[in-house]
């Protein structure tokens, strides 16, 4: 079994997809990012959600298109990960 996940999975942890920086986007990172650093961002319910089922032998590799880290702060082996 394999997980798919697009730039939207990251958003709510503060990283913009091309999608939200159109002109008057409510996206909510939007708000957070003020003066932070990306390597401070936390991995989402998502990622560790996706993280325990690889653990569990759910899933045996991810593809994604994010290339923040998160995944493996989460808890995601790299040598399962395509970003």
């Amino acid at each position: 079994h394999c997980g798919l996940a697009g730039a939207g999975l990251s958003t709510a942890a503060g990283i913009g997809d091309y999608a939200s920086r159109a002109a008057g986007s409510v996206a909510p990172h939007k708000k957070r990012m003020a003066g932070g650093s990306r390597l401070e961002l936390k991995p989402t319910i998502a990622h560790h959600a996706l993280a325990a089922m690889e653990s569990r032998g759910l899933i045996g590799h991810w593809v994604q298109q994010n290339h923040d880290r998160l995944a493996q702060k989460a808890g995601f082996p790299q040598a399962k990960l395509n970003e």
